[in-house]
Formats: C-alpha cells, structure tokens, sequence
C-alpha cells in the first residue's frame, strides 16, 4: 500500500514511484553482498534476521512523515537494506533448519505461507483503508512488524 499512499496522499507520478523502487532494489542487491560476505559470517543469520525483524517497522512509519520524493530517498534505502538481510537470513536459516530428505518440501510449504500472506494482506489492507485511512493501517503495520520481530527474537535462540 506504500505505492498507492505515494500516489494518493503524496501525489507521487509513476516515474517517482518508479525511480524509488529502482534505488531501494539497488540497494537491496548491494546489501545482500554485504551481509552475504561481511555481517552474517560474523554474527550469523538467526542474529541478523532477530536484530533486522523489528527494525522493518520503521519503514511504514517513516512514509508517514514524508511529503516528497527527496524524502522518501532515505526511506527506500533504509527499506533495502532492512529486507535485503532479513530475507537471506531467512532463507539461509531454512536450509539450516530444514533436514536435507524432503527440504524442498519444507521450502514449497513455507514459500506457499509467505505468498498467502502477500495476497490476503493487500486484500484486507485495501478493505481497510478506505474505511480507516492510511495513519491507522500504517501504524498497525509497523506494530505487527516490531511484534512479529519480538516474537522472534524470544521464541527463537538457536545462534547460528
């Protein structure tokens, strides 16, 4: 809901939008190189996913407080790097966690979860929106974020 906020509340045009996304996936590839090479053979990645989970919060809150594309620059770029270590500390961590007989089973079962999520929560999202606005979605957003992160950071201690 982040591109439609851009264009709905910030006026944003499609080649705005369309720039933005360029940089924060430019960052994302360049971080994964970082934290492929330098921060999880040093940390590990159940360190890395705990610490970034609850950081990915910041992201919806800080479009909250943008009003132009110049603003939204760092964002993208915070965005990046966030999700770009978490997501391959978290695939990294399935093929750890996961026994070699059957893990292509386990890795179909949880991209089948992930995707699920991707289609419900736009669905419900764009049910409430209309209904409740984008502070209040956005808000539940990052809240869920940091919770989901807290979860994570309590409920799983395997240091890897």
């Amino acid at each position: 809901f982040i591109q439609v906020y851009q264009v709905r509340e910030l006026g944003f045009t499609a080649g705005v939008i369309g720039l933005l996304a360029s940089v924060e996936l430019a960052t994302n590839i360049t971080m994964q190189r970082v934290y492929g090479s330098v921060i999880m053979p040093r940390f590990g990645e159940f360190r890395v996913m705990r610490f970034l989970r609850p950081l990915t919060g910041l992201v919806p809150l800080a479009w909250l407080f943008a009003t132009t594309p110049a603003m939204g620059l760092p964002i993208v770029i915070l965005a990046g790097a966030l999700w770009s270590g978490h997501e391959l500390a978290n695939f990294n961590s399935l093929l750890t966690v996961t026994p070699e007989e059957g893990r292509a089973n386990f890795i179909a079962l949880h991209m089948f979860a992930v995707s699920l999520c991707a289609a419900v929560g736009p669905a419900l999202g764009g049910a409430l929106v209309d209904g409740i606005g984008f502070f209040p979605l956005f808000a539940v957003s990052a809240a869920l974020r940091v919770a989901s992160g807290i979860l994570l950071r309590v409920l799983v201690s395997k240091d890897a």
